[in-house]
């Protein structure tokens, strides 16, 4: 009997490392998922800039379909890697254009 017990304690072990082993290769994955898609993202606003000579966080919302602060990222990187530059100051008025 006690073999036994020591038996559903190691498999109990084995199961709970393979859980966890899946568990923590799903969140790389996740992460490098959203890495590409950042970098996508942000390919596709320089696109659509070369496309329009200024744009708006409410197109960058509508083209990627993403959240307004999202767009807001996606457009202080861009313009943190010298890419894009404000026009305006802030609300309704800002714009974006290619440097």
């Amino acid at each position: 009997m006690p073999t036994t017990i020591i038996f559903i304690i190691l498999f109990a072990i084995q199961i709970f490392v393979i859980y966890k082993i899946y568990s923590i290769e799903k969140k790389i994955k996740s992460r490098e998922s959203k890495a590409i898609n950042r970098v996508n993202n942000l390919d596709l606003i320089l696109e659509f800039l070369g496309q329009n000579s200024y744009v708006t966080n409410n197109d960058i919302e509508k083209l990627l379909k993403v959240s307004d602060a999202t767009a807001t990222r996606y457009l202080d990187e861009l313009e943190k890697q010298g890419k894009i530059e404000q026009i305006g100051e802030k609300g309704r008025s800002v714009k974006y254009q290619l440097k």
